[in-house]
C-alpha cells in the first residue's frame, strides 16, 4: 500500500501569481515557507526554515491570487509530486519535490467589505472546510448537535483503547 499525503502550515515567502496553461486552466504557484526552532543542550536557540513550493489549480488559484500576498499563514494538504526539466544553462538534468494542493485553508480573515469593495467570504467555508459566517464582534458558536470532544473525552472512549499504536 502506498500512501502519497503532505500536510504543511506556513506562511508564504512570496506574492502569489496566477498563471493561465494553454488550455486555459489557471493555476498559481505558492512557495511557504515552514519554520521549525530548536533548542540546544545549553539552551541556544536555532531557527530552521525549509522552503516548499505548492501548485494551486483552477477557482482557488484565483482566489490565492486575490487574496493572499506574502506574509499571509495558510495551510495545505495534498500529494508530493517530482517534477524533472532540462537547465537551460547547464543543460543538466533537475528535479525538486512539489505539493499539489488538494485542500487548502486561508488562517488569516480575509478583508472586509470596506476594506476592498467587495462581500467578505469566508474562505475556510471554499475549500470543503464548512464554517458558520461570522459577522464583526459576534462569536461562532458550535451547533449543538456536535459537542466539542476534549482529552478527557479520548481516554474515556473505547475507540482509543483499541487503536493498534
Amino acid at each position: 500500500m502506498n500512501i502519497n499525503m503532505c500536510v504543511i502550515a506556513g506562511r508564504l515567502s512570496k506574492d502569489p501569481e496566477l498563471k493561465t496553461t494553454k488550455t486555459g486552466k489557471s493555476y498559481t504557484v505558492l512557495n511557504v515557507a515552514l519554520n521549525h526552532r530548536t533548542k540546544s543542550k545549553d539552551g541556544t536557540q536555532t531557527d530552521e526554515v525549509v522552503f516548499m513550493t505548492s501548485t494551486v489549480w483552477n477557482t482557488e488559484a484565483e482566489l490565492c491570487a486575490k487574496y493572499l500576498k506574502k506574509g499571509s499563514p495558510i495551510t495545505i494538504q495534498g500529494r508530493l509530486k517530482a517534477e524533472k526539466w532540462i537547465d537551460k544553462n547547464t543543460q543538466q538534468e533537475r528535479e525538486k519535490v512539489v505539493i499539489v494542493c488538494e485542500k487548502l485553508t486561508f488562517l488569516e480573515r480575509m478583508p472586509t467589505m470596506g476594506e476592498t469593495g467587495e462581500q467578505q467570504v469566508p474562505a475556510q467555508r471554499m475549500y470543503n472546510n464548512p464554517q458558520p459566517q461570522q459577522r464583526p464582534g459576534q462569536s461562532i458558536q458550535r451547533p449543538i448537535n456536535q459537542p466539542v470532544q476534549t482529552q478527557e473525552h479520548f481516554e474515556q472512549s473505547a475507540e482509543w483503547e483499541e487503536m493498534p499504536f
